[in-house]
């Protein structure tokens, strides 16, 4: 063998050399860094039981796209339109601020987590959210925009950020129902031993301590267009008119008359409670509506004493909601359980023996 040849130990040593030049200690840098990151998950999952597993990018989990830069490099402030944009991109995901800002939403794998206990584990992606955010001037020629992604700020925060000052934001939301009920509860002919009475009705007072307006009802929790909110509750009339209606309705549905003058009784009423609170425990939605009424029955004949008839009603619905907060759903059903709650009442009056007792003129 000639000395033009490589002997094993200088294949060694080259070979060595190698592993720790510029490149070398680059590629056991990545190493090193993924093997602690693995036996650091195991430790965890091992000795805790629960672990978080990061990993690059992928996966759209919600969204119709993500939007790269280079899919934005038309855009230029104060010549780029709304129009342009919506042309482009597609109706936003989210519209804000008299239609000043519109947003677009995607989300998209950042890692896993991962609990394990006993014979059973849990597990799931991490979700990242982007926002693209647009605004426009008032001739609808775009001011700013920006896309933005994070795995710890709320879509929330990220978005009332760009609402002005002094603007309404995101959570400020309202739903307005109506629930005044369709039809009445109806109740037998009235007895021999009744007589339809001549009532008058007096003010229903609004004394609920949690209200804000007398339109006001209470604050519902959700996921409205991919970003989580609190909406408030309102109905289209006072909550005191609305009972006073439906206590009204109730009276002639039994048979009694509604007189301006020369009753046999006045009632007037006070409102404790007509409320709507909600809870979320995925994926089902309660919304839950309680009523409390006291019903005040005064005889017009030599002012004798009056006499208090109390209502309490408390109705539930439960709702899936897999995905997100659905506008149309939730109003329908909050003004159907609040319905119930009045329906409830109205039922309650019909079968009171005492009110009727106190409305016939009769005395024990």
């Amino acid at each position: 063998m000639n000395g033009g040849g490589l002997s094993n130990d200088h294949i060694f040593l080259t070979s060595y050399e190698t592993l720790f030049n510029e490149f070398g200690w680059q590629l056991w840098r990545f190493l090193i860094s993924r093997c602690l990151a693995f036996l650091a998950c195991i430790f965890l999952i091992g000795f805790v039981g629960c672990a978080v597993i990061p990993t690059p990018e992928h996966a759209l989990l919600e969204g119709r796209g993500k939007v790269d830069e280079s899919d934005i490099a038309f855009l230029s402030v104060s010549k780029t339109t709304r129009e342009d944009v919506l042309l482009r991109f597609g109706e936003p995901d989210l519209v804000l601020h008299d239609q000043r800002i519109i947003v677009y939403h995607w989300s998209v794998c950042h890692g896993y987590w991962l609990v394990a206990g006993g014979y059973s584990a849990a597990g799931g992606p991490i979700p990242k959210n982007y926002l693209f955010m647009l605004e426009f001037d008032d001739e609808g020629r775009l001011k700013r925009f920006e896309i933005g992604g994070s795995i710890w700020t709320s879509e929330k925060s990220q978005i009332d950020k760009w609402i002005p000052p002094g603007s309404k934001k995101l959570s400020g939301l309202n739903i307005y129902i109506d629930p005044i009920p369709v039809t009445y509860v109806q109740t037998v002919t009235l007895n021999t031993e009744s007589r339809p009475a001549r009532f008058q009705v007096g003010e229903f007072c609004d004394n609920r301590a949690s209200h804000h307006s007398g339109t006001f009802i209470g604050q519902m929790e959700g996921r409205f267009s991919f970003v989580g909110i609190e909406a408030d509750v309102q109905t289209f009339r006072p909550i005191n008119g609305m009972l006073q209606a439906a206590v009204t309705n109730q009276l002639q549905a039994m048979g009694h008359k509604l007189v301006s003058k020369d009753a046999d009784v006045i009632i007037t009423g006070k409102v404790s409670e007509f409320e709507v609170t909600t809870t979320s425990n995925y994926p089902d939605y309660v919304i839950l509506g309680t009523l409390d009424v006291i019903l005040k029955v005064q005889s017009s004949v030599g002012m004798k004493p009056s006499n208090n008839r109390r209502y309490k009603a408390k109705v539930k619905h439960v709702l899936k909601m897999f995905v997100e907060f659905n506008r149309p759903e939730i109003e329908a059903k909050t003004e159907q359980v609040m319905r119930d709650c009045l329906e409830d009442m109205q039922r309650q009056i019909a079968s009171d023996a005492e009110l009727a007792r106190l409305l016939s003129g009769r005395t024990q």
